[in-house]
């Protein structure tokens, strides 16, 4: 057997070359020359390569960033404020009062619990807002305290920040503020229309009549749709819509009747009037459509009183809440039935 390598005739059966020490093995072995083929399933992988390849060469580059970034984790939890301060940063100077601070605590504390209720007070007011934005103010000012009195630089400064307001939005303000609109919103009043003033404040509950029909006698506020209508005198043409005040006085399928002695429902005389009863027609019957309440609008500065009953019957789907009291100001305080 002649060895490959070095032509070196060595005996039959030898499997290394007795001059240059080469393997003889393979020089006898039978080889296919077509190659073996990749399975059915196999060449799924094969279209990943181009993925794998470009992620080994971005990872080269990425790599500093990477670095930075654990470092940066690593230092964010080492130089962090105690979990004690963190889990007391919900109620305003507790963590002052707990890092032994207690003056500032008392100021932060004080503070936010004369703000806050004046300002729900005075919800729907601009002196309202001011003082609600004081109380929110204290409160991320607590946080502000102790996030920089126990951490060192600016980045992990702001990234606790960030974590801090995020949570106290997450667990108090936006919880507390969902569920507060959904019994209590603000309406200012823009004009004057008896006995409503410009300035007045209203608040009514948006949820009065999710699982129930508007009563006879109850101020709601419901949505006029857009539209357009003359000026009793001369040629002025005014858009109407949005928001209107008023007091149901009939309900669905119900006959209404106004004479000189009162409102009359279903033939029995009615202790409810409008807001501003002046506006009143002297006489008046009508049956109110199915899915329809009547409410005369009578607090309205632009619409004139001859136009008034094109938009006394109010579908039900435009009732937006029930009026429930008059908030502002203090000393036209008024609870509505």
């Amino acid at each position: 057997m002649q060895c490959p390598s070095c032509h070196f005739e060595n005996m039959p059966g030898v499997e290394a070359c007795g001059r240059c020490g080469a393997v003889l093995r393979v020089a006898s072995m039978a080889i296919d020359v077509n190659p073996p083929r990749a399975k059915r399933k196999g060449g799924h992988w094969r279209a990943w390569y181009p993925f794998l390849r470009r992620w080994q060469s971005a990872k080269h580059g990425i790599a500093p960033i990477l670095t930075l970034a654990r470092q940066g984790l690593d230092e964010f939890s080492r130089t962090r404020p105690t979990w004690g301060l963190l889990a007391r940063m919900f109620v305003p100077g507790w963590p002052q009062f707990f890092a032994g601070d207690a003056v500032r605590g008392r100021i932060m504390l004080w503070g936010y619990l004369a703000a806050m209720p004046l300002g729900l007070l005075f919800i729907g007011t601009f002196f309202g807002s001011m003082l609600i934005g004081s109380a929110l103010a204290l409160h991320a000012s607590s946080v502000v305290d102790f996030i920089f009195a126990g951490t060192a630089r600016w980045p992990i400064r702001i990234a606790y920040l960030i974590l801090c307001f995020v949570v106290l939005a997450g667990a108090i303000y936006v919880p507390a503020h969902w569920a507060f609109s959904q019994v209590v919103v603000p309406q200012r009043i823009a004009r004057t229309a008896p006995p409503l003033y410009a300035g007045d404040v209203i608040l009514y509950n948006p949820s009065a009549y999710v699982r129930a029909e508007p009563r006879l006698g109850d101020v709601v506020v419901y949505e006029v749709p857009a539209g357009r209508t003359p000026a009793a005198v001369g040629n002025v043409v005014y858009a109407i819509g949005g928001l209107r005040i008023d007091r149901v006085l009939a309900g669905p399928g119900q006959t209404i009747e106004i004479k000189e002695d009162g409102i009359w429902v279903d033939g029995r005389q009615s202790p409810w009037r409008p807001l501003n009863e002046e506006l009143l027609p002297l006489s008046l019957k009508l049956t109110v459509p199915d899915g329809c309440h009547f409410i005369f609008l009578s607090t309205d500065p632009i619409i004139p009183a001859f136009r008034l009953m094109e938009f006394a019957v109010v579908p039900s789907n435009q009732i937006r809440g029930r009026v429930f009291m008059r908030s502002q100001p203090l000393w036209r305080l008024t609870s509505f039935r």
